[in-house]
């Protein structure tokens, strides 16, 4: 487990940053301050009152989106959240089984990654409130890929099993993009991800540029710009992609947030 899905408690300590604030909280209902690190151990999330445990849930929630984000996208400065992408998480809290995945699909830099933060925030945030953790990873497909080809130091069973089986939100970050020489085996892994996530309902943020199949109008456009378009279909089985169109799919406009705010030479 890596630190970026590091539990609240390790055998009833509380771990982290978090250790400060809750050393604080004990402070003020009057546990002696002389001993931190036993006053840490004997207050824990059960001894917190409803308040107390909210304001330690959304804390420790942020910080961990915060080290996520890290290097990607200052958290602080997320953008609105796109209408689809708002009423899907609005969605997640009713009735998580009714609209399992969302699909974001849009040009490189159109803001992707920022949506699918904007409703993992939101989600984090509005379980926190009600007094309860709310569980979620991150993992690009290259990543995945990398960490599941054969010569990996990971079995990759294991890593499927703990993306595939989480029971909160994955978001599954450029959904068709291998950079691996095992391509057969990153393809596998990849539907039997989907496809596991399918069966049981999971919350699914699944990332693309690539549209689902070749048909009339990728060949128009094709022929419009002069150059092939990558779809999903060379990458994944129809089965995969018929199950990822069943979901709620949001297209992004084209617009590119990581053009250079330099000048440019000639400009």
């Amino acid at each position: 487990m890596s630190s970026r899905d590091e539990p609240f408690l390790v055998d009833g300590r509380v771990t982290g940053d978090l250790a400060e604030a809750v050393t604080q909280a004990a402070a003020r209902r009057g546990v002696a301050p002389a001993d931190p690190e036993p006053a840490v151990e004997r207050y824990s999330e059960k001894t917190m009152t409803f308040d107390e445990k909210v304001a330690w849930l959304v804390e420790q929630g942020l910080e961990a989106l915060r080290r996520q984000a890290t290097g990607v996208f200052d958290l602080d400065k997320l953008p609105k959240m796109h209408e689809y992408t708002a009423e899907w998480a609005q969605q997640q809290l009713v009735d998580p089984e009714a609209a399992p995945w969302l699909i974001l699909v849009g040009p490189t830099g159109c803001g992707k990654t920022s949506q699918s933060f904007c409703a993992a925030r939101h989600l984090v945030l509005e379980h926190a409130r009600r007094g309860r953790h709310y569980d979620w990873r991150f993992v690009t497909n290259r990543n995945f890929a990398g960490r599941v080809q054969r010569g990996s130091a990971e079995d990759a069973d294991q890593v499927l099993a703990y993306y595939a089986e989480l029971k909160g939100l994955l978001i599954f970050s450029d959904l068709g993009d291998f950079n691996n020489q095992d391509f057969g085996r990153a393809a596998d892994y990849t539907a039997r991800l989907v496809n596991h996530r399918y069966h049981h309902k999971l919350p699914t943020i699944y990332e693309t540029n690539l549209l689902y199949k070749r048909d009339d109008y990728v060949a128009a456009m094709e022929q419009q710009i002069g150059r092939p378009i990558a779809t999903m279909d060379a990458l994944l089985d129809d089965r995969v992609i018929d199950r990822l169109q069943e979901g709620w799919t949001a297209m992004l406009p084209e617009v590119n947030y990581r053009q250079p705010k330099g000048r440019m030479m000639g400009a």
